[in-house]
């Protein structure tokens, strides 16, 4: 059961004193004499439970029920009310009977008093369905207010997504006009420098493969064939042993059932780009060891290098957050990404289950 707040206690509780006050000021006016405290007690005690019974078990549970019958059913449930308020209020009075509170009984459960105590009960179930009525009009309004900004919020979202769309399509329009210009660079410069240096036209055709696989649209699922994930870090690994004249250290160890195995692209380069960024790859002894194996379609990386001091204080940890994400995305709760950064050397561990 939700629990009322204590503002709304208050605020009836002040309003219920205000209204007493009033009844007995307005009875007192035309008597000119006040009851006691237990009597006024006893009746605005009934008069307040009625109210509220009303309120909150009639009226609440009437409004659920279906149109079907409903006005029957209220009508037995108001006379059942009346009929109740009468007779705990001639108990109440028995009671007040019983401690001297009043004197006689005379006229009690007679016509004034079934009169008066009919028109009491109408009175305060009149109030109280009053109250009802406006308690639910204000409830309404506030479900619709919040209804209205749910679908204005919606509405938002919806033309920030088609803003993005858009500027997604426009990018990869770009993106397929960019590359043929590339490209056909990239092929020229290789024609002219192939009969000059073999090994800077092998640098050209790495550079190639590598962008061309960086810029090709994956397939439906989003995934790669894993072999093409292997080729693209083997010329990611070969273009930067060109680039340092073969004095980096390095080892790229791949085995087991790859065939027909599927990954997200680019997913494991961004790790081993992070081991030319902050491996100590000089060290013939330490060497860099990069391993990939498979088996009944379960992906098995595992990376581990030495650091070096002056490069990782510079990390901020971008790419592998990136690689979380997407993790995260594309394999929930079917991977494991375990670090082990101690002060020597760092150990990467991906394990992800086939789906």
């Amino acid at each position: 059961m939700k629990a009322i707040p204590a503002k709304t206690i208050r605020n009836h509780l002040i309003c219920w004193v205000l209204f007493i006050t009033y009844e007995v000021l307005v009875s007192y006016s035309f008597s000119k004499k006040l009851s006691n405290f237990f009597d006024y007690s006893g009746h605005y005690l009934i008069n307040i439970l009625l109210f509220y019974f009303n309120t909150y078990v009639i009226l609440t549970r009437d409004s659920r029920r279906s149109t079907k019958g409903k006005l029957l059913i209220t009508i037995i449930y108001v006379l059942l009310e009346i009929g109740g308020y009468i007779i705990v209020k001639y108990l109440l009075y028995e009671l007040l009977l019983y401690f001297q509170i009043y004197k006689n009984r005379q006229g009690l459960f007679g016509y004034f008093f079934i009169a008066e105590s009919i028109w009491r009960a109408i009175y305060f179930i009149g109030l109280s369905t009053g109250y009802w009525y406006f308690m639910s009009a204000l409830k309404q309004r506030a479900e619709i207010s919040k209804l209205i900004e749910q679908r204005l919020l919606e509405k938002i979202e919806f033309e920030e997504l088609e803003r993005k769309l858009l500027e997604t399509e426009n990018s990869f329009l770009k993106a397929q006009i960019n590359p043929h210009f590339f490209f056909n660079v990239l092929g020229f410069i290789h024609n002219q420098v192939k009969k000059h240096s073999g090994q800077t036209a092998e640098t050209v055709v790495l550079l190639a493969d590598i962008m061309r696989y960086a810029l090709k649209k994956p397939e439906e699922d989003g995934k790669t064939p894993i072999e093409k994930e292997i080729e693209h870090i083997e010329n990611y690994i070969e273009i930067n042993r060109l680039r340092f004249d073969h004095k980096i250290n390095i080892e790229f160890v791949h085995q087991g059932e790859l065939s027909g195995v599927k990954i997200i692209p680019l997913l494991l380069i961004t790790i081993v780009e992070n081991v030319f960024k902050y491996g100590d790859l000089a060290d013939p002894k330490y060497p860099a060891m990069i391993t990939l194996s498979s088996e009944d379609g379960n992906i098995l990386f595992r990376v581990s290098n030495k650091k070096n001091y002056a490069k990782y204080q510079f990390s901020h940890g971008i790419g592998m957050d990136n690689v979380r994400k997407r993790l995260s995305q594309s394999y929930p709760d079917t991977f494991e990404l375990n670090v082990d950064d101690n002060a020597r050397e760092y150990t990467l561990t991906l394990s992800i289950k086939s789906q």
